[in-house]
This record gives C-alpha cells, structure tokens and sequence, in this order.
C-alpha cells in the first residue's frame, strides 16, 4: 500500500503546544543560522579544499553527535537491518548532500546556493509524487513550475555556458538539493519511528567513513598547519551550530508549526545569506537575483499551502 502521508515533512505539522512566540524565534533563528552558513562556508572553502573540507565537517559533527548521544543516555540502534537501511540513507542525506553542497558553494555564490537550497521543499514533493505517496494538483504544479522558473533564471539558461564555473557550482547545488530531496523521500517512514538524536547519529557516523575515503588523497595533501586559526573558529561554529545544533532546533520547531508558516520563513534563508555576502563578500544584488527569488518564493508557497497539515 502506498504511504499517504506528507512527505515534505518541513511542511507537514500543526502549530500546538508551545507558546506561538518561541516557536517563531525557532523558525526564525534556525534560518538565519541556515543563511550566515552559505558565506561563512564560503570563507572556509577559499582556504580549504571542498572535499576536504566535506570530510572535516561530516566527521566533526558525527563524533559531536556521539558526544551527546553518550551524554543524554540515548541508543543507537545497531541491529543488521537498521544499518543497512541507514548506510542507504547516509548516501543520499549525508555522502552525496554535502559533497555536492561544498563542491557547488565552492564554484558558485552564497546568494545562488541558498536561492537553489530553498526550491528542497517543491522538489521533495514531486519526487514524494513520483514515487506515488503524494497526489498530483494544479497548485502543486504551478508550484514545481514557478520554482524551476526561477532555478532556471538564476542558471541563465538563455547564456549557457558549460564552461562557466558558476553554472557547474549551480548545477552541483541542484544535484546536492536533490538527492537531500531523495532522502527525505525515502528515510521518512523509517525516521518517523525513532528519536531524532540516534538517528541524525546514526546517519551521520555510518556517512563519515564513506565521505573520509573519498576525500583522503585531499586530506593527505592538505597543510593544516597553513589554514589560518579564525577558519578554524568558522569551521567550528559550521559543525556546532548549522550542522547540529540547528537541526535539533528546526525538528523542534517544524513539529509545532503549520505549512504556511514554515514556508514563511524558508524565505528568510536567501536573504540573510544575499545580506551577508553583500556586506562581505561585495557580491552584487542584480535584478535576475531578485526575480528568481519571488519565483522560487511562489513557487514554496503555493507547495506549503497543498500540504496536508
């Protein structure tokens, strides 16, 4: 039988229980958490290799995750099948996510890979329909419609360019937006049956070895000793704050909120990193930005307001 329920499951809950001003600092915390990352992440990646870089946070987080699932008392479910099943998982939301994130953040803007990130919900859901667990409306395809209208502005697809390093850092943030997509498509019944701590933990360690291995001869090659120490803090504060610690947060916060809420502050993501790299970074706000990000924005919303609460 098919599973019916919402798969986007950042859309998915209502609001109850807590009082509705703390689930608003949440929502609003954890975006902005989400959008410093993209040019934080930038600044680290102009001193470290992508690949590198990918396996220092992907182990930095999974032997932080140990911590406090030793701390907290917590199990980590070991049997055979559980594994096997989370070493899939950990392809999709861990291995191929965060290899194509850095890879992609490192040849494109901060500003174009938050734009790209926030089109997760629209394309979750169609592959949530494709896979036969959503049902298709005209909403949700004028949604899907106006999300890739704008991902297809923001790769200026009347100029393409093969050659262009930011197309490819484009096309690698889509490839890291769709296979987090794919994750949450397929994990979603076995995620909503454990805590959410053993089984970030869980995803996370069996994902390290996997992400290490393909990043070794980049690790053998890299001089630790020449990456200046405020990287280092910024690589910390990316491990300890949008790799863990908002996780929790966003959980937290997405099982209390309804679907339109949510969408709201999504669009919170790229303009706190457009503000960012402006202030930093010198990057330019140009009008195809803009139109992409209202496109993109419409599309989220019209998807948010089809979920099922």
């Amino acid at each position: 039988m098919a599973h019916t329920e919402p798969t986007v499951s950042a859309l998915s809950y209502p609001s109850s229980g807590p009082p509705r001003a703390l689930v608003l600092l949440a929502l609003a915390g954890v975006q902005i958490i989400f959008g410093t990352h993209y040019v934080v992440g930038k600044v680290v990646l102009q001193h470290i290799p992508a690949l590198p870089w990918a396996a220092l946070r992907v182990t930095g987080a999974a032997v932080l995750l140990l911590l406090l699932v030793v701390l907290l008392r917590q199990r980590l479910p070991l049997d055979g099948l559980t594994l096997r099943r989370f070493a899939g998982f950990a392809v999709l939301g861990v291995v191929l996510n965060q290899i194509c994130f850095v890879m992609g953040l490192s040849r494109t803007t901060p500003i174009h890979s938050s734009l790209i990130n926030c089109s997760i919900p629209v394309l979750t859901l169609v592959l949530a329909i494709v896979a036969g667990r959503e049902r298709v409306t005209a909403k949700r395809v004028a949604g899907f419609a106006l999300a890739l209208l704008g991902v297809l502005i923001l790769l200026r697809v009347w100029n393409f360019d093969p050659d262009s390093a930011l197309l490819r850092g484009d096309l690698l943030t889509l490839a890291n937006s769709l296979s987090f997509s794919a994750f949450l498509v397929v994990s979603k019944p076995q995620l909503e049956r454990m805590p959410a701590l053993p089984a970030t933990c869980l995803l996370f360690v069996l994902g390290a070895p996997m992400v290490i291995a393909l990043a070794a001869p980049g690790l053998a090659s890299l001089d630790f000793a020449a990456v200046p120490p405020f990287v280092w803090l910024l690589g910390a504060y990316i491990i300890v704050f949008p790799t863990v610690l908002a996780y929790f947060v966003n959980y937290w916060a997405l099982r209390r909120a309804s679907s339109s809420l949510v969408a709201f502050f999504i669009y919170l993501q790229p303009l706190v990193a457009a503000s960012f790299a402006f202030t930093f970074l010198d990057e330019a706000i140009t009008v195809p930005l803009v139109l992409s990000f209202l496109l993109v924005a419409a599309g989220v919303g019209l998807v948010a307001r089809t979920a099922r609460r």
